[in-house]
C-alpha cells in the first residue's frame, strides 16, 4: 500500500524495483504499469516495465514495449542504456550491446551504472562487455566470472 502521494509515479517506480528484487515479479509488474498510468509515455518507465516483463517471461508484451519505444525513440530521447536492458531481459544480446556501445558513444550518464547493475550478469561474460568497461576506464574484473564482485 502506498501512503503520501499514492499518485506519484517515482513510488511505484521504486516498490516495482524492490518486488522485482524480492522475485515477486507480478507485484512488480503491477507497480510499473500504474507508474506507466500515471506518467504516460515516460520512456523511463516503459522500458522498466518491458524489463520486468522480459524477466518475468513475458516476452511477447516485452517486446511489444520495445518495439514502441524503439518508434518513440525517433521522436523524443530514450536511454540506450535502459534500451539494452531491455533487450537483454528478452535475450537479444546483440542488439543490447549496439545499444551499449551508441550510449559509449553518445556518453551516455546511465552508462556510468552498468557494473552494479546484476541484471546485467550474463552480458558481463561477453568480451564486449569488457571491451565496453576498459573504454571506460574501469579496472578489469579480476574474478572474470562474469558477474559482480561482491
Amino acid at each position: 500500500m502506498v501512503q503520501g502521494d499514492p499518485d506519484f509515479p517515482d513510488i511505484h517506480s521504486c516498490l516495482g524495483f524492490a518486488y522485482h528484487r524480492a522475485s515477486r515479479n507480478e507485484e512488480a509488474v503491477s507497480e510499473f504499469r500504474r507508474a506507466v498510468e500515471l506518467s504516460p509515455g515516460n520512456p523511463g518507465f516503459v522500458a522498466e516495465l518491458a524489463r520486468v516483463l522480459g524477466r518475468a517471461g513475458k516476452r511477447q508484451e516485452a517486446e511489444h514495449l520495445l518495439a514502441d519505444l524503439e518508434d518513440l525513440s525517433k521522436k523524443v530521447y530514450v536511454s540506450n542504456v535502459a534500451l539494452a536492458y531491455v533487450y537483454e531481459s528478452v535475450g537479444r544480446r546483440d542488439e543490447a550491446f549496439e545499444r551499449l556501445e551508441l550510449a559509449y558513444e553518445e556518453r551516455e550518464g546511465g552508462l556510468a551504472g552498468i557494473r552494479r547493475n546484476l541484471e546485467m550478469n550474463e552480458l558481463r561474460k561477453d568480451p564486449r562487455w569488457t571491451s565496453i568497461e576498459g573504454r571506460m576506464g574501469f579496472p578489469p574484473d579480476p574474478s572474470n566470472r562474469g558477474r559482480i564482485p561482491l
